[in-house]
């Protein structure tokens, strides 16, 4: 109770959105440690001023000053170990319309039309000036202007594929870099969205994995690719972007709150509006936010899955030490008459490690009773990693015997292999002085 007051007086007293101001106070409440190591006891004094009392005046050690040292929430925010300083412009492409309105309620005259408005500009129009706004109120337009940003990662570089498919190096505010992939299909494209710069899961057949985490994404910096990245390509390309899949750099569900929300912002009706079917979301295996994401979102799920030998998968992927095989396969199992489309399996082949008949037939029996797709996908080559793609026969092979079995089962050859665009090849995390 007191931590959901605590954030409620956060979002009153700073005007930032509720997503960000839960997560200033999830963060004060980790960063308490590091202030109390610093010699510093963090207190909260009318939900609005911190108060910061050095330890020995607050245990009567002859303290120089008998009155605590009063700082604002911004001073607070340079304790924090994430950029969230309150009173700085947040970031339109974080926001849904229900909370442009809530935020802008008197310039909206409290009409949701007029947070619609704003969206269609930004979003169906590609208009980032307020003054360009011509159907929306001078005030509004104002309010926008001064408290908002319309800031964007930065196309640094961009390779295009023999397939057509295109890599593009984003260029974050803070200097760090990352890789967002756009897929070319016959009549569309498809985008793949980093969530976190690096990862922190250690899957050892991923590039991304032998970086370790740097940070993650904003939902801003989650939406900016989407909208950088259909911009390029209206401009160059006769198709459309079409689909979003979160397969890029990072484990998403280990940033749950900011792909959530950027998710809904993308498949919001009045902006780029993708639709639920059109966006899959893909884990190695975090159950708790399965859970969550199962009974709260609507988009599709993919699992990384790779492995029918619980050992070896924990080998393979750490995060299956902590989420065992057995315990995920519950899982999917028990939410699976709930369920209005297919769990998608991502299974990477590589030769010798997982692409047995045994291996197949395994797979078969421990997919038993879950409303599954198994999406088979030939390792894609890193150099150093000591893992190579199976034979395109023994693929087939696999393939036929799971169809035979009765399940939804198709191959996966990766776009952009020729320009390192291909999954689990992303690395690029750069950071410029």
């Amino acid at each position: 109770m007191i931590k959901e007051t605590f954030t409620k007086k956060i979002a009153e007293n700073t005007n930032l959105s509720k997503n960000d101001a839960k997560q200033m106070t999830d963060l004060i409440i980790r960063s308490l440690t590091e202030i109390l190591v610093a010699g510093k006891v963090l207190k909260i004094s009318g939900f609005g001023v911190f108060r910061v009392v050095h330890k020995k005046q607050r245990m009567g050690r002859n303290p120089k000053n008998k009155e605590p040292h009063v700082i604002s929430p911004r001073r607070v925010a340079s304790y924090l170990p994430s950029k969230y300083p309150c009173g700085r412009k947040r970031k339109l492409f974080s926001y849904t319309p229900e909370e442009i309105l809530s935020r802008f309620h008197e310039g909206c005259g409290g009409k949701m039309y007029k947070a619609i408005s704003v969206y269609k500009w930004v979003y169906q129009r590609g208009v980032r000036e307020p003054d360009a706004m011509t159907d929306i109120g001078k005030s509004l337009r104002s309010q926008i202007k001064n408290d908002l940003r319309f800031e964007l990662p930065k196309i640094e570089t961009v390779l295009k594929s023999t397939d057509g498919s295109y890599k593009f190096l984003y260029l974050m505010a803070d200097g760090y870099k990352i890789e967002t992939v756009a897929m070319n299909h016959d009549d569309h494209f498809s985008v793949c969205v980093s969530s976190q710069v690096g990862c922190a899961m250690g899957c050892k057949f991923c590039m991304t994995g032998t970086m370790g985490l740097k940070r993650n994404l904003t939902a801003a910096e989650i939406v900016g690719q989407v909208y950088q990245t259909a911009a390029y390509l209206a401009e160059r390309e006769a198709k459309s972007l079409r689909n979003i899949v979160y397969m890029g750099m990072g484990e998403p569900f280990h940033n749950y709150e900011n792909v959530v929300q950027s998710l809904r912002i993308l498949i919001n009706g009045n902006g780029m509006n993708f639709g639920n079917r059109r966006v899959t979301v893909s884990t190695s295996g975090l159950i708790p936010q399965i859970e969550r994401f199962l009974k709260e979102e609507k988009a599709n799920l993919a699992i990384s899955l790779n492995s029918v030998d619980a050992q070896k998968r924990a080998e393979l992927m750490p995060i299956s030490k902590k989420y065992p095989l057995e315990i995920l396969l519950k899982t999917c199992r028990e939410y699976t008459p709930e369920l209005k489309k297919r769990i998608t399996f991502e299974y990477i082949m590589m030769r010798g490690v997982n692409d047995s008949p045994e291996d197949a037939v395994s797979l078969s029996k421990l997919l038993q009773g879950i409303k599954a797709k198994i999406n088979l996908i030939p390792y894609n080559m890193n150099n150093g990693l000591g893992f190579e793609r199976s034979e395109e026969n023994t693929v087939n092979s696999f393939q036929s015997y799971l169809l035979n079995r009765g399940f939804v089962a198709t191959v996966r050859y990766s776009k952009g292999q020729d320009i390192a665009a291909a999954c689990g090849q992303l690395v690029n995390i750069k950071k410029t002085a």
